[in-house]
Formats: structure tokens, sequence, C-alpha cells
């Protein structure tokens, strides 16, 4: 029998309550959304939660129906953890589950989804995790194992506030015309999807011979090294930004980038999603499964996933082509 949260779960004599936890990267996150905004149109009876990672809010601005707490405000996740859901998704795609964000609170639901993963809590729908389907389609196929359908929407909000513009223009002129490129040199803590730094300064050295253009590093604190590896042997100036652009201020950034292109990372997503031409590289990550979001999104996979086998001029050839366009 077909399970219907709009009519199986009982209100108790109140509203009825829907609680999504996602505190993975800003990749995962970004590939989610097709998936919250669906959601929200699905369930328009249910107030809506949203539990993410330390300083993701702002991605989620666009779904004005949920209410976002990140892991980092202790007394706000005790309290949405303490409450009766009708409803849970469970998006974790690694090890951790949802019960390792919060601790000392008995967790209360009606129905609890998520992939079907070792030592989780006992699911009533569960979905398996696949590799040949865009993990953006496999949060989407939750809704799916639920019985539940909606029309995937082909445009998603974004929405940036405006004091992290002001911000990004101190750190970079984001109205000039000359083209930004910007690079994204990082791949978390995984170094064997991260392109050598030496190939990226390449790539730029070849980009300005090219054409007249701008560029730009982003990244995450932790990252520096990297971007200061790849800024020494250009000889033309760069904005390295690594390690100084909170969330909203890299949106901003991304938004007026001209071409993007990085490793398999959370910027990457981003931009994709962004509708920002967004240039992938990648080794021994799975591009199908994680290809971003977006029209102007294409993807490089290294041979034998060994990132150092593509070469510059290999990347050159389609980051001119995206640029354009």
């Amino acid at each position: 029998m077909t399970f219907d949260p709009c009519n199986d779960l009982k209100p108790r004599g109140r509203d009825k309550s829907l609680l999504v936890v996602h505190c993975e990267g800003l990749g995962d996150n970004v590939l989610a959304i097709p998936f919250l905004s669906l959601l929200a149109a699905t369930l328009p009876d249910h107030r809506c939660h949203l539990v993410v990672g330390t300083g993701r809010r702002d991605i989620f601005l666009g779904l004005e129906r949920f209410q976002v707490i990140e892991t980092g405000e202790p007394s706000a996740l005790t309290a949405v953890f303490s409450q009766y859901h009708d409803l849970i998704f469970d998006l974790g795609t690694g090890t951790e589950h949802i019960i390792d964000w919060i601790r000392g609170v008995e967790l209360q639901y009606g129905h609890y989804v998520g992939f079907d993963k070792p030592e989780s809590l006992p699911r009533e729908s569960q979905v398996p995790l696949r590799a040949d389907i865009p993990m953006w389609k496999q949060f989407i196929g939750m809704l799916a194992a639920m019985g539940q359908r909606g029309e995937i929407q082909a445009e998603y909000a974004v929405v940036v506030r405006e004091a992290s513009g002001q911000y990004a223009q101190l750190l970079i002129d984001l109205e000039s015309p000359v083209p930004l490129i910007c690079c994204a040199p990082g791949s978390g803590k995984d170094k064997r999807k991260r392109w050598p730094p030496e190939h990226f300064a390449e790539l730029l050295r070849r980009l300005n011979a090219a054409q007249t253009c701008r560029f730009a590093l982003l990244g995450k604190t932790g990252e520096e090294g990297l971007a200061e590896a790849i800024a020494a042997e250009l000889p033309c100036a760069v904005d390295n930004l690594v390690g100084l652009t909170p969330l909203g201020a890299l949106m901003h950034i991304v938004q007026h980038t001209s071409l993007l292109i990085a490793n398999d990372n959370g910027v990457m997503h981003l931009a994709g999603w962004m509708g920002t031409p967004t240039l992938g590289l990648f080794g021994c990550t799975n591009p199908v499964l994680w290809h971003p979001l977006g029209a102007k999104s294409v993807v490089l996979q290294a041979a034998r996933g060994d990132l150092l086998q593509l070469r510059p001029a290999q990347v050159l050839e389609v980051a001119l082509s995206l640029l354009n366009a």
C-alpha cells in the first residue's frame, strides 16, 4: 500500500511537521536543492525544518518555507530535534547518521526516510544508494519511494544577501568588463581529487596568452598553500581569495564569474547551480553520480581516474569553448 504523508500521518491536534537533515559537504547541499524545492511544493500543509552544517544558511535563502538550523546553533538544534515530526528525511550519504548531530535528546518521528546504510536508526522507507544515477535525482527518489510524484522545476531561486555583495566588492572588482576566470584548486581531505597546482598555473598562463581576462583563486581555509603555489608561478596578477570568502560573498563572486574551473568540490557545485559556466575536473570520483547541476556545466574525466593524466592543453580547449560560448 502506498504511503501518503498528506493523509496517513495524524496531526495530533497541531500542524504537521517535516524535518530534513543534511549536514554533509557544500556540494551535497547544493545537489539537494531540487529535492527540497519539490518537497515543499508536494507537502504544502507541513511546517518545514532543515538542519545543515555551520555557515551554509545562505544557499537556502530561496527556499522560503524552510526554517534553516545550522549545527553550530546548539539551542535551536536541541529544540528542533525535541519536537515531534510527522516526516523525517535523512539525506546523509556518508557514514554519519541523524543521531550523530544531537546528543541526549530522544528523536521522535512518524515516518523516517533515508538511504540504506548500516547501523542507522530503523527506517520506514529506505532508499538504496546507486552509482549510476545522478545524486540530485537520488534525493528526489526519496519521494518516489514513498509513492509521491511532483513536477521538477527547471529553475530554482538563487537569493544572495546584499550585504554579502558589498563585502565581495571589497575583495574583488565585480563591475569590471574584463572576463573573470576563477579556479577552485581544493579537494577537501581527498588529495586524489586534486589536479596539481602546477597544472592549474600552466592552464592560467595559457588562458592569459590566448585571451584578455583576469583571474581569481577561490577556496576555504586550509587551502591557502595550494593557491600560493599557483600564484607564485603566474606572470600575471591573480586575486588570491582562498580562505577570505564566507559563503554569501563566495556566491556573489561566482555570480560575476565568466568561467569557473575546479576540482570536484563544493565551489564547483555552487557555480553549476548558479548558472555560471563551470568546468569540473574529475579523477577518482564518479562524474555520473556527482555531476554538477546547471546547463552550463561540463566535466572532464581523467584517464584511469588519475588526474596527473589530465593535461593543461586538454583543459584549455574545453575552457575556451565554455568562455566563448
